[in-house]
């Protein structure tokens, strides 16, 4: 019986992908020592780096040569080989890490790991053990197990996600693809990590461990402190289901394609369900991103909530939790100890203002805090009020228009998978020049356009 056909591998334009990587990012120190990369992008947080640095140093193996990704990458003196590399334009999370794998890839690395900065190892042999299990699995990817910060044991089901050590070779590079760059700020990860496993392409080594340093912040929070990055992760998540949804089809998952473009419609009508007085923040998702245009560029905003002053006439609507503030006008149940849903209605059609929840609110229940927002103004731990905009009344006009407005987003998003440019997504060696010079253009853009919004 005859063997079986050898798969071909898609060429790539190599001078062509350097040219285009040089518009991109340029290189500032370091030498090629390891065939093995490890990537870490990262913007403005030194102290994070180091940390991950003092962390590695007890590694079991420094045959790998750390490649840094930022705006000024410092010279750092390390028992490690170390390669900075300076952004010309701002590239991202997904650029980072998108754009990190074709350039270790374009300079020749057998192995290639993609971290968070903050994505911390655990175990003190885990790049000797990923780069091992890579070599037998030649065309998969391997990621570690994930482990909780607080407790050490695994968080939920342990398996982690690409920019936090995942492990990819050339082969696995040349069966999958890079991650989709062109996602900007986000969402990259999810995509690249489903489309594989639907190709049963990517494996979990659990006998090693990281562990991920994030800080837990609330809604209000995170607002304050994303601004247009929010913007672009929402619009984001709706593009990359629209390309999973594609992906899913072509591999008559139809489940899984459903489940896509249910997540892609539903991110389109919750933007418009909270934002619908915010033009800038729904344009991207209900205009571009569910006709997957990537190369638009969104508009530059501090932050997706209003402050607003009292000015001593405006009257507080005590929210507290059950166990918390006897006074409380509406009370909410801890966690795991009855539905919100009556209270939720109560705070809808409450007296005052704005809700001034108490302390142990805003540390037992902050998730509800879009949902109150949806309402009134929220007083926040810094004394803030902040809205939406959006009143009781108008909520329920806004809700009204979104229900008429879903059809016309499903129909979109439909045709959107059905008529998608398949370049896109996902990037191979074969059209990897032309997503860079792309994506080069767009970085550009948006800086130019980012600074003159800014006055700078």
């Amino acid at each position: 019986m005859p063997g079986k056909k050898p798969r071909k591998v898609p060429t790539m334009d190599e001078t062509r992908v350097k040219k285009a990587l040089s518009l991109i990012l340029e290189h500032v120190y370091g030498e090629k020592k390891s065939d093995c990369a490890l990537i870490i992008p990262y913007a403005d947080t030194p102290e994070m780096l180091m940390e991950h640095l003092n962390a590695l140093e007890k590694q079991t193996t420094d045959n790998f040569d750390l490649i840094l990704i930022c705006s000024d990458p410092p010279k750092i003196s390390s028992k490690f080989n170390i390669r900075g590399y300076r952004e010309i334009f701002p590239i991202g999370s997904s650029g980072g890490f998108g754009v990190g794998q074709a350039l270790a890839y374009s300079l020749g690395y057998e192995f290639i790991i993609n971290s968070d900065v903050d994505a911390l190892p655990v175990s003190e042999n885990l790049i000797i053990t990923l780069v091992e299990r890579a070599k037998k699995e030649k065309d998969k990817s391997v990621i570690p197990l994930f482990v909780s910060k607080e407790t050490g044991e695994k968080d939920g089901n342990g398996s982690g996600n690409p920019n936090q050590y995942g492990t990819c070779t050339r082969k696995s590079i040349e069966r999958n693809g890079f991650e989709c760059f062109r996602l900007f700020k986000g969402s990259e990860d999810m995509e690249y990590l489903d489309r594989q496993t639907m190709d049963n392409a990517i494996v979990l080594e659990d006998s090693v461990k990281i562990q991920h340093k994030c800080t837990m912040v609330d809604y209000i929070e995170i607002q304050n402190i994303r601004g247009s990055k929010g913007i672009y992760y929402k619009k984001s998540e709706v593009i990359a289901n629209i390309f999973l949804c594609r992906a899913a089809l072509s591999r008559k998952r139809l489940r899984a394609a459903f489940t896509y473009a249910a997540r892609a419609l539903f991110s389109a009508v919750k933007t418009q369900l909270f934002y619908s007085n915010y033009p800038d923040v729904l344009r991207p998702i209900t205009k571009d991103a569910i006709f997957a245009k990537m190369e638009i560029v969104s508009p530059f905003r501090t932050s997706q909530l209003k402050k607003i002053q009292t000015g001593g006439q405006l009257k507080a609507a005590t929210v507290g939790m059950q166990r918390g503030n006897a006074g409380a006008m509406v009370r909410f149940p801890k966690k795991k100890h009855g539905s919100v849903l009556w209270p939720l209605i109560l705070a809808a059609f409450s007296k005052g203002d704005y809700f001034s929840p108490d302390g142990d609110f805003f540390l037992e229940r902050p998730e509800l805090l879009p949902l109150l927002l949806v309402f009134k103004p929220v007083k926040y731990k810094d004394g803030a009020i902040y809205s939406i905009g959006l009143s009781t009344t108008g909520f329920f006009l806004n809700l009204a228009a979104t229900l008429f407005l879903t059809p016309y987003f499903a129909a979109a998003i439909a045709w959107t998978i059905a008529t998608a440019d398949k370049s896109k997504c996902p990037i191979t060696t074969e059209n990897l020049a032309e997503n860079l010079e792309k994506f080069a253009a767009y970085v550009k853009r948006m800086k130019t356009e980012g600074d003159a919004l800014r006055g700078n």
